[in-house]
């Protein structure tokens, strides 16, 4: 572990946490703990859409840096992004990410300190971009993420996530959950996924949702957004035996209500 660093007691800090909307929000306990030890830090959040909207739900990030997609190819761009970087005046940079372009954008900062990953966490560019590089023992990647904190001070502290769901989205939830399908409690079906790779069979989730009200009495609830997982929802729901119903379609936040008032995810 590098030595620890001394950041002041309102340190401005920069977290180049660009994609992956998961991976974002496995970055939260970053930011929380954070603002926990340094109430009177200034944090950014530079991310790329559509994960900056949920970045904002974030009472600890002071400022959404919304990244556009490509930039490191594009030189007009990566210099007007550094212009705009560089006013915010930044001390650190951490980096969960360790990638080429995470690590680009704390080293365009101008953050003095840019706290990364050694390998295998740390990868491409990154150890080079990055000036004080961690080696952690952790193997979820919230915990890495956290045990990188220890460098400026922060041991050891809880993984509080604290992201707010809005009111309009739990309203969606709680009129959804009315449904008299639903109201002795439901299964949220999520079959969508990034890679082609971690998508499941939609028959096989058809027979899941099938299982699940004949052993537990719960009907499946199938999410979905866009043309692509519409045929997949409308899919699962007809290989269930009618033991699922599709919901409408269904953007992130709503997913998220979705999810708090269910029984299984």
């Amino acid at each position: 572990m590098p030595p620890q660093i001394n950041v002041g007691q309102s340190p401005r800090v920069l977290i180049p946490r660009l994609s992956h909307i998961g991976d974002c929000i496995l970055t939260l306990p970053v930011v929380n703990a954070i603002k926990d030890r340094f109430p009177d830090s200034f944090i950014a959040w530079a991310i790329e859409s559509p994960g900056d909207f949920l970045v904002k739900g974030c009472d600890a990030v002071d400022q959404v840096i919304t990244i556009p997609k490509g930039w490191l190819k594009k030189p007009m761009q990566a210099w007007s992004l550094r212009r705009q970087l560089r006013a915010l005046d930044f001390d650190i940079s951490i980096d969960p990410q360790s990638l080429t372009k995470s690590a680009g954008i704390g080293w365009i900062s101008g953050a003095k300190q840019r706290i990364g990953l050694t390998k295998p966490w740390g990868r491409e560019l990154a150890p080079r971009l990055n000036n004080i590089n961690v080696s952690v023992k952790s193997k979820h990647v919230v915990d890495r993420s956290l045990e990188m904190l220890e460098v400026i001070g922060i041991t050891s502290p809880a993984a509080r996530f604290d992201l707010q769901i809005p009111d309009s989205a739990m309203s969606f939830a709680s009129a959804i959950a009315a449904d008299s399908k639903l109201k002795s409690g439901f299964v949220v079906i999520n079959p969508g996924a990034g890679w082609k790779s971690r998508q499941w069979s939609n028959k096989r989730f058809g027979s899941v949702a099938s299982y699940l009200r004949e052993e537990y009495g719960l009907t499946s609830l199938v999410s979905w957004f866009g043309d692509q997982e519409e045929q997949m929802a409308d899919e699962i729901v007809a290989s269930s035996d009618g033991h699922a119903i599709k919901a409408p379609s269904t953007r992130l936040w709503e997913l998220a209500a979705l999810i708090q008032r269910s029984r299984f995810f």
